[in-house]
């Protein structure tokens, strides 16, 4: 057998930020994270950042013990490495991607050492004079924004409760996270309830230094929630850090559901609902529309019979069905005509969810023509969306009212999307010129409309980042047919 090469595997210097944009729910946040972790970690009583938006440099500095030759050597400049001790905040060694490598150049400077480095690429040098503790220097790509990262290092260090002050361009940051009440114990960590703080985030945290966020609704006008994680780092959480791994994860969810279900109840009534159905036609089966649309497509090319074919299955309006077929019979795109013609004209069953106190207020509004048509306009969506991501359900939709702009439930075991009428048209301003800016209506309904569904489909009730994922993913699967959504809303206001 014959060696043709031995080599290493090259690694070009966009690679490392390229994968922190992926690795991380927000690469920004993680590495103000990441620098303020290891200057915790090294016993730093003082972190300085300042950030030159001009020149595009970020330079953090920190009081602690600095790193020997070895260690920058063995464990800084070696992926995975890390000489953190045990029980330490960090130790995945993954962090020096962030910190360092993902830049278009770092510096790093301490005792009598200086780092000089891109990409996969660095230098190791002995300089005259001894630096205290760490300063490090990283020059941002020239597409990154520094407003960003600045706003990144001032709202992460106000996630921070440690013995160790923090100052950014000039100033210093007080936390925001303080922990307030010890409210419940378990084997993974302690929680605290701050009902002074509105924040309705979940801030897991690990000896006080901030490590990602979860939405948890019930908490929203209540206070805020800080776990504190027990133990090591490298056992409860992902590599990134922005979630715990899954058995932790499971009992941290479960833990803050059944605090919540208490905190509500203690802190707030739980108001009488009325759920109320306004008969129609029944659910929307997009199942149902997916085949027969498909039939009409196949069944023939003609306009005009087509049309009449369409109204007959849908009830629909004849002459915007004739306007969208004649559009998709003559570019024939597979993306065009497959299930995407609307039956506007089929009214399903309306459910309504709302505080027993206003029923008169919902009665008066469901009466007007503004109602109507924001609800023909929701379903529409939701329908569209749908259709946008190929999947067919049969499902309900309705008004609810609340903090919210929209829920997702369900009304005898099948999915329910409500949306919330009164933000809707609090967001537009004049309640009467909702209708004239239909291009924020179409942004904010659609985007109502993807966020409920994303729930529906990764079957997932809080915001954390795998939602956040899915949702993105779903949005962009409604970006062309974004004309659809507009020739939706146009119609309806014309009636």
């Amino acid at each position: 057998m014959e060696n043709l090469e031995t080599g290493t595997i090259k690694v070009p210097t966009e690679y490392f930020f390229k994968m922190a944009k992926a690795d991380y729910y927000s690469y920004r946040q993680a590495l103000a994270r990441e620098f303020y972790q290891n200057s915790v970690d090294a016993g730093a009583t003082l972190i300085e950042v300042e950030v030159d938006q001009e020149n595009g440099l970020v330079e953090v500095s920190d009081n602690g013990c600095g790193m020997d030759y070895s260690t920058i050597r063995d464990k800084l400049l070696v992926l995975g490495g890390s000489k953190k001790a045990e029980g330490s905040a960090g130790a995945f060694g993954k962090a020096k991607e962030i910190l360092f490598f993902s830049w278009k150049s770092y510096e790093i400077r301490t005792r009598d050492l200086l780092v000089t480095g891109s990409g996969a690429e660095y230098t190791i040098q002995r300089v005259d004079g001894y630096q205290e503790g760490v300063i490090c220097l990283i020059t941002l790509w020239k597409e990154e924004s520094p407003q960003r990262i600045l706003d990144s290092f001032k709202t992460v260090a106000t996630a921070f409760e440690v013995k160790c002050q923090i100052k950014v361009n000039g100033s210093f940051v007080t936390s925001t996270a303080v922990k307030g009440e010890l409210v419940r114990t378990s084997p993974i960590g302690n929680l605290y309830f701050n009902k002074n703080s509105k924040y309705g985030y979940v801030r897991t945290r690990i000896k006080g230094q901030w490590m990602f966020d979860s939405y948890v609704h019930a908490l929203w006008d209540l206070g805020t929630a800080i776990f504190e994680v027990n133990g090591d780092s490298v056992q409860c959480f992902t590599s990134n850090r922005d979630s715990l791994k899954g058995e932790y994860k499971s009992m941290l969810d479960k833990l803050l559901s059944e605090f919540a279900t208490d905190i509500i109840t203690l802190l707030r009534p739980i108001p009488v609902v009325i759920q109320e159905k306004i008969s129609g036609n029944g659910a929307i089966k997009l199942d149902a529309l997916g085949r027969k649309v498909a039939e009409a497509l196949h069944a023939t090319t003609d306009t005009e019979s087509l049309g009449d074919h369409l109204y007959d299955i849908f009830f629909n309006s004849p002459q915007y069905v004739v306007a969208r077929i004649a559009e998709v019979v003559k570019s024939r795109d597979p993306w065009a005509h497959k299930d995407r013609i609307a039956f506007m004209g089929f009214e399903p069953d309306f459910h309504l969810k709302y505080p027993k106190e206003i029923q008169s207020k919902v009665t008066r509004f469901m009466g007007t023509s503004k109602a109507i048509r924001i609800a023909k306009i929701w379903a529409e969506f939701l329908k569209q969306v749908f259709l946008d991501l190929e999947r067919y359900p049969t499902f309900h939709v309705g008004f609810t009212y609340g903090d919210d702009y929209a829920q997702f439930g369900a009304v005898e075991d099948i999915p329910c999307f409500y949306l919330n009428p009164e933000r809707i048209l609090r967001r537009a301003g004049k309640e009467n010129a909702i209708f004239k800016d239909k291009e924020s209506l179409l942004e904010d309904l659609k985007q109502c409309a993807v966020h409920e569904i994303t729930h529906y489909t990764t079957e997932e009730n809080s915001h954390n980042q795998q939602f956040v994922a899915a949702m993105e993913d779903n949005t962009a699967k409604t970006w062309k047919s974004r004309r659809l959504y507009m020739a939706v809303i146009k119609e309806i206001a014309r009636n």
